[in-house]
């Protein structure tokens, strides 16, 4: 095994034969080390796994102003082709999980398939927006009292805001955005829900990819039973095996 953690980046790489690579990209208020199991359950079932923080996620303290949405996905993108990997699966949770939407038809060539867990995506997000609206940030549950904390954290020697980039999340902009873009995707998609996720509601996360998908064969969504939001925290095998079962179909 070759482990690199280059302050923000994270390849879990074997030396001589792979089943595949596997890139991951975290939600927000989160870091590519809230997934560590994960990422290692399935390095240790033989795929090679690439993951990275954020602007101002995690161990990325490297920028100093406020970025927005378009910028995360920007830099997304600049990441990914700096692995310089012929061929991979992307997978991404939460917010994650709209980028990798929005950039999936950016590597039409490359990309063997892409994995969603807890995505954002446009049927859930209006539907938490309209909620947050009414009702504040507490209706989120329990992710509320995670991301409190660090949504009024104020900024020290940059000028980077949480609040603001959660606000640029949920603008009607952006949604749009990654509605328009999500069906240019068509290659092999797997969606990952959980029953009891207070964030991204998981029925209108099947309505919408359910009928977003409706034309493509290789797509599947699966719901895990009494699980929250934290579908990439890798505490459930079912989780797992089923991306471990998608990648090895489509491992071609």
């Amino acid at each position: 095994m070759k482990l690199i953690v280059p302050q923000s980046t994270l390849i879990l790489k074997h030396k001589i034969f792979s089943k595949g690579n596997i890139i991951f990209i975290h939600g927000f208020g989160s870091c590519s080390f809230n997934a560590i199991k994960l990422l290692t359950n399935l390095f240790q079932k033989g795929f090679n796994v690439y993951a990275f923080d954020l602007p101002n996620h995690g161990k990325n303290s490297d920028y100093a102003t406020q970025l927005t949405v378009d910028e995360y996905i920007s830099f997304s993108i600049q990441k990914i082709k700096s692995f310089n990997l012929k061929k991979f699966f992307l997978m991404g949770h939460s917010m994650g999980g709209g980028i990798v939407s929005y950039i999936g038809s950016e590597f039409p060539t490359q990309i063997k398939g892409m994995i969603l867990l807890s995505p954002f995506n446009y049927g859930a997000a209006i539907h938490t927006k309209r909620k947050i609206a009414s009702f504040g940030i507490k209706l989120l549950g329990p992710f509320s009292t995670l991301l409190s904390p660090w949504l009024s954290k104020k900024p020290d020697n940059s000028s980077f805001n949480p609040k603001k980039l959660f606000l640029d999340l949920f603008s009607d902009e952006t949604i749009n955005k990654i509605n328009y873009q999500c069906p240019k995707y068509t290659g092999p998609l797997l969606v990952v829900v959980g029953t009891n996720d207070m964030v991204i509601n998981p029925v209108y996360t099947k309505e919408y990819f359910d009928e977003k998908e409706k034309d493509n064969a290789n797509y599947s969504l699966y719901t895990i039973q009494n699980c929250t939001h934290s579908t990439q925290v890798g505490e459930i095998p079912e989780i797992t095996n089923l991306i471990v079962k998608f990648c090895k179909k489509y491992k071609k």
